[in-house]
């Protein structure tokens, strides 16, 4: 049973074709720096009865995460958030561009192996930069985009995320398909 985790790595996008709702094949994007993860909607749901609590439950609707990349590859930038390559070689972004769900897979090293994670159903903002002038050494940009994650139908259940961790089945080819687990 690991103890700690460290490192980010393996970070991979998957889009979600919008006519079929079937994943693609993951694409890798390499940089990875941080992701920074919060769960959205886990409030609880109380109901009170005799002066006590008398049902509670907690629900999980999504996540969402801070993704810091070196830089975000420009087939992220046209594939995910739907920016267009022009014909001069340039990406140019704009308000009409039509941005596409996907799937969001990376690994993380643990003390005891590794575990990778998918996030099915997501959408992700534009990335903000951070560009710094080169003084007595070089202090390395970043760009980060929020990655939010809903969940997704899979055989009938909606689920949000799937981990897997050294020695699990999918493990080995977890990065050539979207993990897609039926409920169990």
């Amino acid at each position: 049973m690991p103890k700690v985790q460290f490192g980010i790595s393996n970070v991979h996008y998957a889009v979600i074709d919008p006519t079929t709702g079937k994943h693609g094949t993951p694409v890798a994007m390499p940089g990875a720096d941080t992701m920074t993860i919060s769960n959205s909607g886990g409030d609880n749901n109380d109901i009170y009865k005799d002066n006590v609590k008398y049902w509670s439950r907690s629900a999980s609707t999504g996540k969402s995460g801070e993704l810091q990349m070196a830089m975000f590859p420009e087939e992220f930038l046209i594939n995910v958030l739907g920016q267009t390559k022009e014909t001069g070689g340039g990406i140019s972004e704009g308000p009409n561009d039509v941005a596409n769900h996907f799937a969001l897979m990376w690994e993380v090293d643990t003390d005891d192996g590794a575990r990778r994670v998918c996030w099915f159903d997501c959408t992700a903002t534009v990335p903000t930069r951070t560009d710094t002038t080169i003084t007595d050494s070089v202090t390395e940009g970043m760009e980060t985009s929020t990655i939010t994650a809903i969940p997704f139908a899979i055989g009938g259940v909606k689920k949000t995320q799937y981990v897997c961790k050294t020695g699990d089945d999918d493990f080995a080819t977890f990065f050539t398909k979207v993990p897609l687990i039926p409920a169990g």
